[in-house]
């Protein structure tokens, strides 16, 4: 099974053109992006209007530049999008669900929120094992692709959404916010957790999510 991940384009067109390319070449089963998909809330019809060529649903989530009421807004104006925050969709044999980058619960922070944690747990613990499970989260979990390769004062992640990926154990986590980590990769126990960036990836979950071409 194959996913087009990306993550941050805050509205960057040739990004969203590149998009389109890869899902027409390779035609993933799954289609997520992990927020940010504007300019603080502004800067994405261009982005939009391009990614409507793709004819495709696009699972997501918001981030921090993007608040509940527009997210709202965008569902609505665009159905191609199905945002996943706090709820799981299934596409191609495959369930998604997320959450966003507006809520402060997610924020990076050393310390993790058990009431969130158990929220979370109750939430995702009833999906079939079945099927395969990938997780959006915006903000990465504390010790995977969490900004420390080149460290800025919010580096280090969220032990929040951690203790969740340790809860749920999805298959595969994409996230994004720290740009200097796109295109990185880590593990949070037994789950890879990927900042496929602004032009997007194909990952495979047959292969422990490990890009197209270099497994």
């Amino acid at each position: 099974m194959r996913v087009l991940a990306f993550t941050d384009p805050h509205g960057d067109v040739q990004d969203a053109s590149t998009l389109v390319e890869t899902a027409s070449k390779d035609r993933p089963d799954l289609v997520v992006c992990a927020g940010d998909f504007s300019l603080f809330g502004n800067n994405w019809r261009g982005l939009f209007q391009t990614l409507s060529r793709m004819r495709r649903k696009i699972n997501v989530v918001g981030g921090n530049h993007e608040a509940h009421d527009l997210m709202r807004s965008l569902v609505l104006e665009y159905p191609f999008l199905v945002d996943v925050a706090y709820t799981t969709a299934e596409e191609g044999g495959i369930l998604v669900g997320g959450i966003p980058g507006y809520d402060r619960d997610f924020w990076p922070s050393k310390k993790s929120d058990d009431e969130v944690v158990s929220m979370a747990r109750e939430i995702w613990r009833g999906r079939s094992r079945s099927k395969p499970f990938v997780f959006l989260t915006h903000y990465p979990p504390a010790g995977a692709v969490d900004g420390l390769s080149i460290p800025t004062p919010d580096a280090g992640g969220s032990a929040t959404v951690a203790a969740i990926v340790r809860a749920i154990e999805p298959d595969l986590v994409v996230t994004g916010h720290y740009h200097q980590d796109f295109g990185g990769s880590g593990w949070v126990g037994g789950t890879p957790v990927v900042n496929p960036g602004p032009s997007g990836r194909i990952l495979r979950l047959d292969y422990a999510a490990v890009p197209s071409g270099h497994a």
